[in-house]
């Protein structure tokens, strides 16, 4: 019955996150992978684990490769027991699934340390796709395929972090062989896939997350700006510093009163254009309940600052566009065109393409200087955040590519009409 009540579709669930905090993103999917245990003796198995967790609503194939090293690092040959080096695997729509490869060095293999394997995937995607999980974050499942004993096990694996400065598709992993050998070698090791999670699921996860959108409905009316907007702060500051973007103290206090606006305001944003149901962000806290009822107890920066986070920030920048154009009166592209921006912005966000600045300012730092007003805490004058905008626009430009330029231009509209806004309303600097 309450399966009926629910009105929006969720996102599939980030079943990764309960398993791994490093993941590898790709267009179309994520993937961890490690192995398990990292040191090990002669003729004892250890095993390559492979979790795969489909974006998309596609059928997607993707191919796996083994490397395993044939000499150790004093030119001496080694060997190893695996019977199965490479596959090619089918996922069906949004399937998260586990392959494991179990491994064993075998004579003329010698003790060494610092072995490096490696596994190379690669996909062939379908032409046309939708994303059906969060490129960024996401909220953990309510249910998955496989025991609480099983999920425990997968925890123990020691997965390796994405690949920087190299290609995304080979990922190398260290193991140790110490100098004891158990008596023979292993027999009949076999690969092992399990199903996490499939689309099979998502009627149950629906109808668990309907069970508590009234409760989210009444902590989302505590997420006020005084409660969130430093956790806010703090974590926008973090996150574009460790993905190559460090901030201006402006900036990124600009960025999370956008996002605190986007909260705040709920269904009232841009006078109810878009309904509170409809936000990613609110889905999210529906998940999160469902996920882990404790939640609705949680100090309100602990949800915002990490599991709402890449939410809030992809609302923030699909709603911030709006924003913008009623302010400058300018054509700012259409949803066709600002759902692709974020989740290229999310993709970003999660490694898979370079620093840009205009992910910065577009439309989020702009955006944050046309809701300025509307977001002060108490002591705060909010010239300050026009000034501290405006100083960090400075440095940026004479550094700034054509297309960028054309965002600053906008920027000076922005600044000029918050502060006739400001004066208007006798507001003086401090």
């Amino acid at each position: 019955m309450t399966q009926n009540l629910l009105r929006f579709e969720p996102l599939y669930p980030d079943v990764l996150s309960v398993i791994s905090p490093l993941r590898i993103s790709y267009e179309a999917f994520q993937a961890a992978v490690g192995l398990f245990p990292r040191q090990v003796f002669i003729n004892q198995p250890f095993e390559v684990v492979i979790i795969l967790q489909s974006l998309i609503d596609q059928p997607l194939e993707i191919r796996l490769a083994l490397q395993l090293p044939g000499k150790d690092e004093d030119g001496r040959p080694m060997a190893f027991e695996a019977p199965q080096r490479s596959a090619t695997l089918q996922l069906e729509p949004g399937e998260v699934i586990a392959i494991r490869l179990p491994v064993a060095p075998i004579t003329p293999t010698h003790p060494s340390e610092g072995l490096s394997l490696s596994v190379n995937l690669q996909s062939k995607r379908p032409r046309n796709f939708r994303f059906v999980r969060a490129l960024a974050g996401g909220a953990p499942p309510s249910i998955v395929g496989v025991s609480p004993f099983k999920l425990l096990v997968l925890r123990d694996v020691q997965f390796a972090p994405a690949p920087v400065g190299a290609s995304r598709e080979t990922v190398q992993l260290t193991f140790d062989i110490n100098g004891r050998q158990l008596p023979s070698p292993p027999s009949n090791l076999q690969p092992v896939v399990e199903r996490l999670w499939t689309k099979a699921q998502y009627p149950a996860e629906r109808s668990a997350i309907a069970e508590h959108v009234d409760e989210a409905r009444g902590l989302a009316a505590a997420l006020a700006p005084a409660a969130i907007l430093e956790p806010l702060f703090d974590t926008v500051t973090d996150t574009f510093a460790a993905r190559g973007l460090p901030l201006h103290p402006g900036e990124a206090l600009a960025i999370a009163k956008q996002m605190a606006y986007i909260v705040e305001a709920g269904s009232e944003a841009d006078g109810g254009a878009v309904p509170q149901d409809e936000q990613r962000w609110f889905q999210a806290l529906c998940q999160v309940l469902a996920a882990e009822p404790g939640a609705v107890n949680w100090p309100l920066g602990d949800l915002v600052a990490g599991p709402l986070f890449e939410a809030i920030l992809y609302d923030a920048v699909i709603q911030g566009f709006s924003t913008v154009r009623l302010r400058v009166k300018t054509s700012l592209g259409d949803k066709n065109e600002r759902v692709p921006y974020a989740n290229r912005l999310l993709g970003w966000f999660t490694g898979q393409s370079e620093p840009d600045q205009s992910y910065i300012y577009l439309p989020l730092v702009l955006a944050g200087v046309a809701v300025n007003a509307l977001v002060v805490l108490p002591g705060e004058n909010p010239w300050e955040l026009l000034d501290a905008v405006e100083e960090a626009a400075r440095g940026r430009v004479r550094l700034a590519s054509r297309n960028v330029k054309e965002v600053f231009d906008l920027l000076d509209k922005l600044l000029v009409r918050a502060a006739d806004d400001l004066r208007r309303e006798r507001i003086q600097r401090p």
